[in-house]
């Protein structure tokens, strides 16, 4: 659509120019394809609206601020040291995923299912949503972990091995 600020593009066609090396992928948007294992690592994704099942896809190191992911089932997914500052989560499922040195910055978490969701040292300042004491019922590991407030949670370092002094 003309003068359209997206980009609209098939989960199929994402992973063929990834695979060709292309790496910014600044405003597209992607609509309920399933892009369950992809690797789509040290990529941008800045300002992208991404819909569907993402379960295990690794989006280590990329770049993910002000991305939506509204409802996206990220069950697995891999998100270490992703910025996802002021990324939308909203009602999304995270449930084992791997969130080591990610920062939620300003992020919207609401309604976000985290069951044995790993958020070592993890940054979620400033973000809403966040429900500790549900988080922990479901399992998630708060390890280092800096909460909205600058405080740090500790709990379930001893799950990860990790000896709090």
């Amino acid at each position: 659509m003309k003068g359209s600020l997206f980009t609209e593009m098939s989960a199929s066609e994402l992973l063929e120019r990834y695979a060709s090396g292309e790496r910014n992928f600044a405003g597209i948007r992607v609509w309920g394809d399933k892009l369950d294992g992809a690797i789509l690592s040290n990529a941008n994704f800045s300002g992208a609206v991404l819909r569907g099942s993402m379960i295990g896809t690794d989006f280590t190191r990329s770049y993910l601020i002000g991305a939506e992911f509204i409802q996206v089932n990220l069950r697995n997914a891999i998100l270490q040291r992703s910025r996802l500052y002021r990324a939308t989560l909203a009602q999304s499922i995270l449930s084992g995923a791997d969130l080591t040195l990610a920062s939620f910055v300003y992020a919207e978490l609401d309604n976000t299912v985290m069951e044995n969701t790993n958020l070592y040292k993890a940054s979620l300042i400033g973000a809403s949503g966040v429900d500790v004491e549900s988080w922990l019922e479901q399992g998630c590991i708060f390890c280092h972990t800096t909460l909205p407030d600058g405080s740090k949670r500790n709990d379930g370092c001893q799950r990860l091995g990790i000896d709090v002094y």
